[in-house]
Parts: C-alpha cells; sequence; structure tokens
C-alpha cells in the first residue's frame, strides 16, 4: 500500500501530486481506509498479509519552503487481531475514528 498528498486549486479544480508516495506495506496493503484526525495527522487501516489487521498513524508537514513531507508517526505497524478487510472502529484521545 502507498500513501500520497495531492494539492487541489480550488479555483481551478486541477489536482497535482504534493509530494513522492509512501509504501506502507510491501506484501499486501489492500482495502485501506484514511481518516484525518487533526489538522495535519492522519490513522490509515488496512489489511496486510493473510488480510490481517493493520494501522499506522501519517503526518504530513508542509515545509516553510514549500513541497510537502510525509512521515510515519511511530517505528511500528500497529497489528489488530481482526480482518483487516472489515476494520470497524478505533477510539484516539475519547474520539472514535471509523474505518
Amino acid at each position: 500500500g502507498f500513501v500520497q498528498t495531492f494539492t487541489v486549486n480550488t479555483t481551478t479544480w486541477e489536482v497535482t501530486t504534493a509530494a513522492a508516495s509512501l509504501e506502507f506495506d510491501t506484501t499486501n496493503g489492500t482495502y485501506s481506509s484514511c481518516y484525518q484526525i487533526d489538522s495535519n495527522h492522519f490513522i490509515n487501516f488496512w489489511a496486510g498479509l493473510d488480510n490481517d489487521g493493520y494501522v499506522q498513524v501519517f503526518e504530513v508537514e508542509l515545509p516553510a519552503g514549500g513541497g510537502t513531507n510525509i512521515t510515519i508517526d511511530g517505528v511500528d505497524v500497529t497489528s489488530i487481531t481482526i480482518d483487516g478487510t472489515a476494520v470497524t472502529s478505533v477510539t484516539i484521545d475519547g474520539v472514535t475514528v471509523y474505518s
């Protein structure tokens, strides 16, 4: 699975690539569902090897000099012990994010 950011011109509705893609799963990465947590953090749920469920937080930064950086918060991907093709929800700081 890959994650990538895009820029949308709200006048012309032109969509352009804002950053290179980042591969988060080299084995499978299917059934991906990504949700915004706050202004620059996104949580992604997906099915990995054997349809095991995984979740990871990505940080999108807009450097002062332009461009976009995508980084992975934390070192490890968290495996959740459910079928990754049917991830339901996670609660972060008392807020439930649905997938």
